[in-house]
């Protein structure tokens, strides 16, 4: 339950469920305190997420076994109908108890994968490889876009494609969707005057996320154009690197670590420009906020970023060099830009709304249940 969509997506769900008829238990890893946690906005929506004891991002053998018996001991408890998993590594872990206890249905969600960008070749190959085996001993797969189905159909080596359904992500996007362009609040309080051109990244710090590149791509920008500056908000194991890359290239006056933003619809209000320079990816909820925000987005086109971004945003590709000349000309026309997001925000809030992530799952479990079995 660390500070991301995946959080958000599964305490929407859990909530609104209950409309449905079903009765939940979230189980989840205790969140990493760099990582922030989303304990409390579960909280708010009437869920108490269940601690699973051991539960961690790391690969840990003896931590991995603990918590694998912890989800045992917690499913014995509840004694499911449907164990639907999370993530990687509670993907594994739960879906392997779900079928040692006899569970009638099992579903898993990939909001991502980790097959590229997170470790060494060879631990990717052996996730891999129990993905595929794990494949056919679930009901249903789910993803979040066509282009993330269409990959892991052919990483899956899946035979048949109906096993793996897209349900959009679904967020509360309302105060995004309301909240004035340029309200200049946040940026007052960071010290930065309302001339300057403020781009930012909002994400995890972590590799994948490619912080370090986008250091080497603002350097560039900076030193053609003094308007500029950076703000990295989000936390994670990679603040200390970062840092040590700011310094490097003489950008601690023009680049501003900020940590977890909390109230981040002012941020977005507040940004001429939001990149993301990641090297996979899932559906990005900051991409989906912002443009709710009315805030321009440049990304790299990976995982589903190019579906979310289709009408509303401009893409990044290519080399440290390529991408800066196309900041470069985004920020030459970002008036232009800015119209076309504003048009959109809506359109954002309605196309991936909770209501449609709850009554589309809800939809796919009774389907499932009804004795529709694929093989």
């Amino acid at each position: 339950m660390n500070v991301g969509g995946p959080s958000l997506h599964v305490a929407y769900l859990s909530a609104g469920l209950k409309d449905f008829g079903f009765e939940t238990l979230l189980a989840v890893g205790n969140p990493s305190k760099i990582e922030g946690s989303m304990i409390e906005k579960a909280t708010e929506l009437g869920i108490n997420p269940v601690i699973v004891p051991y539960l961690d991002r790391r690969i840990n053998l003896k931590m991995d076994l603990r918590a694998f018996f912890n989800i045992l001991s917690i499913m014995r408890k509840f004694r499911p109908h449907i164990v639907h998993t999370h993530t990687a590594k509670a993907g594994i872990l739960g879906r392997i108890a779900a079928v040692i206890l006899g569970v009638p249905l099992v579903f898993h969600t990939f909001h991502g994968h980790v097959f590229e960008g997170y470790f060494s070749k060879s631990v990717s190959m052996f996730v891999l490889g129990i993905e595929r085996i794990l494949a056919r001993l679930t009901n249903r797969l789910i993803t979040l876009s066509e282009g993330l189905k269409k990959d892991l159909v052919s990483r899956l080596r899946l035979k048949n494609k109906e096993k793996i359904r897209v349900v959009k992500l679904g967020l509360d996007l309302k105060r995004f969707a309301e909240i004035p362009r340029g309200q200049g609040e946040w940026r007052s309080t960071l010290g930065f005057s309302p001339d300057c051109i403020l781009l930012g990244i909002v994400a995890r710090l972590v590799p994948v996320k490619n912080h370090l590149l986008l250091l080497d791509v603002f350097k560039i920008l900076s030193d053609k154009d003094e308007r500029l500056r950076l703000v990295i908000i989000g936390g994670g194991p990679q603040e200390v690197l970062i840092r040590r890359k700011m310094s490097q290239l003489g950008l601690e006056n023009k680049v501003l670590m900020t940590g977890i933003e909390l109230g981040i619809e002012k941020v977005y209000s507040d940004l001429d420009l939001l990149l993301l320079v990641s090297r996979n990816e899932g559906t990005p909820v900051v991409i989906l906020e912002a443009l709710a925000a009315g805030c321009p987005v440049a990304s790299t086109k990976v995982g589903g970023v190019g579906e979310i971004m289709k009408d509303t945003g401009i893409f990044l590709n290519g080399n440290i060099e390529e991408m800066a000349c196309k900041i470069t000309e985004i920020i030459e026309k970002l008036p232009e830009i800015e119209k076309k997001v504003a048009s959109k925000r809506l359109e954002v809030e309605s196309n991936f709304s909770v209501k449609k992530l709850v009554k589309n799952t809800a939809d796919l479990y009774f389907e499932v249940l009804s004795g529709k079995k694929i093989v």
